[in-house]
């Protein structure tokens, strides 16, 4: 995931991406074309970690290629779901924030759960 072949072009260096294999100017932490990590300080500084975890999961959730992927997305994004559907059920929320949170949270997830699931088949269907 780290952009370590160097090219010399002239004064200026240039790190080659290793996700899509665009050039990028040296001192660049993420590449210009595909948001990918180009060194391992991008996945050292706390607020750059965000990004690298950022590209980590739209990669996944494009193009997941094994079921243990899809079960583990289920699993991660299914909790949220779950206690809203409770708090829903239950009546247990507090004040209308909370449960409009809640509810956000619930629709991020499913969309989330949705494109995962139905990328996943997509990619079977077409191997």
């Amino acid at each position: 995931m780290s952009g370590e072949l160097e090219i010399h072009a002239g004064k200026e260096r240039k790190f080659l991406c290793t996700n899509c294999g665009t050039l990028n100017i040296s001192g660049y932490d993420f590449c210009a074309n595909c948001g990918c990590p180009l060194n391992s300080y991008a996945q050292i500084d706390p607020i750059k970690r965000i990004r690298t975890y950022g590209f980590m999961f739209r990669s996944v959730v494009k193009a997941p290629n094994k079921p243990i992927i899809l079960v583990g997305g289920w699993l991660i994004l299914a909790l949220p779901v779950i206690r809203c559907y409770l708090l829903i059920v239950t009546k247990s929320y507090r004040n209308f924030s909370e449960l409009f949170f809640a509810l956000l949270t619930c629709i991020f997830c499913f969309n989330a759960l949705f494109i995962l699931t139905r990328n996943y088949f997509v990619q079977r269907r077409h191997k």
